[in-house]
């Protein structure tokens, strides 16, 4: 929740900088390096100052412990720069090696401290080493393949213009956090802990699927970007409409594949008492084409520089949500906060691209990808 005010959430604005200006780069990559470092520096000691200062409510010594360890790997913020270098160069194979080496040996020690019966306090410790220490070592590989460009002194002027560039991004960040996250406190607070249970299965398993797209945009933002200054407009749109085409064909295939083999895995996992999490999750698993497409959405929005815009297509399907869930809760309990992230995720995904003049036309591509989702280029 607190990541992206250290980062600015602004790893693909950078992307898009450091594609587009290649003569830039260094200059690029130590002014974000600059700016995520006094950010996570600030917050860090803003965080910490809190819990010592018990403004951030806990009960424990333990839970003070933990909420400190968490906050002190803020720090390793800028060393992030490393992914969104990879990620810029079409290589973001590199940082997925590195990353899935370090998670493999995580979870080995963790089933060794597990073994131990070692503290709650060792776990927080090496969740935040995992993050921190991942981050320094996608950090380095950058430097030793010879991607990382040159040291070169901060600029004042990028400084800005990366800040208030990415402020849009930060907020809409937390937004969507938020969106994902709001149906299991109002589940709790007004139909219960039984029905926020059995919701908070099913959305485990939806965020799970929910990061396929992240994965696809990620690997082809940097061609987008590439792409738009290459080639004629016709061109461009034809290359949206293919990006949408795909993913709609993904969500699908994901949707036919949860409502076919969601009873198995979360009856299988959980156990015959989770069987109404099947059901919240077979309305879950229908938002993916809403969600999908969201994040091919958002890859052109940066491209385009309609950031605010997107800021108020997040924020509408957050507001949206909260109503439809006070609403829907009382009656059909966590049934009701699956329809109502059903409606609101179609609307940030969907319907808000119509509601703006400049967005309307990739609003209508979205629609015609949702009846014609295939592979290849028909506009």
């Amino acid at each position: 929740m607190i990541t992206p005010l250290a980062t600015l959430n602004s790893d693909k604005v950078l992307v898009r900088i450091y594609v587009s200006q290649p003569q830039q780069r260094s200059e690029i990559i130590w002014t974000a390096f600059f700016v995520r470092l006094v950010f996570g520096v600030l917050l860090t000691g803003l965080l910490v100052l809190s819990t010592v200062m018990q403004f951030i409510q806990h009960d424990t010594a333990t839970e003070r412990f933990v909420f400190l360890v968490l906050f002190l790997g803020l720090i390793a913020c800028p060393f992030t720069l490393g992914r969104v270098i990879f990620e810029a160069e079409v290589l973001a194979k590199i940082a997925i090696w590195v990353a899935n080496g370090i998670v493999i040996v995580s979870a080995l020690t963790r089933i060794f401290m597990v073994w131990l019966d070692l503290s709650l306090e060792s776990f927080a410790i090496v969740n935040v080493a995992t993050t921190s220490v991942t981050s320094f070592a996608i950090f380095l590989a950058a430097i030793f393949t010879g991607y990382m460009p040159r040291f070169k002194w901060p600029s004042w002027k990028l400084c800005k213009t990366i800040i208030l560039k990415c402020w849009p991004l930060c907020l809409s960040s937390l937004v969507t956090i938020a969106h994902f996250k709001i149906d299991i406190v109002m589940v709790r607070s007004i139909a219960g802990y039984e029905e926020s249970g059995f919701y908070s299965i099913a959305l485990r398993i939806s965020e799970f699927i929910y990061f396929l797209p992240v994965a696809v945009t990620a690997t082809f933002f940097p061609s987008l970007v590439a792409s738009a200054q290459s080639l004629s407009n016709e061109k461009f749109r034809q290359y949206r409409y293919m990006f949408f085409q795909v993913i709609t064909f993904l969500a699908y295939l994901c949707i036919v594949g949860g409502l076919l083999f969601s009873q198995w895995v979360i009856v299988g996992l959980y156990g015959k008492t989770y069987q109404p999490s099947v059901y919240i999750f077979m309305i879950h698993i229908l938002s993916c084409i809403f969600v999908f497409q969201n994040n091919v959405k958002w890859m052109y929005l940066v491209q385009s520089g309609w950031l605010w815009t997107g800021f108020l297509m997040v924020f509408g399907g957050l507001i949206i949500n909260v109503i439809l869930n006070a609403m829907l809760i009382p009656h059909l309990g966590a049934i009701g906060a699956a329809l109502a992230s059903l409606v609101s995720y179609s609307f940030t995904g969907l319907w808000s691209s119509l509601l703006f003049a400049h967005t309307r036309e990739m609003g209508q591509q979205q629609l015609r990808a949702i009846l014609h989702p295939k592979f290849g280029v028909s506009e």
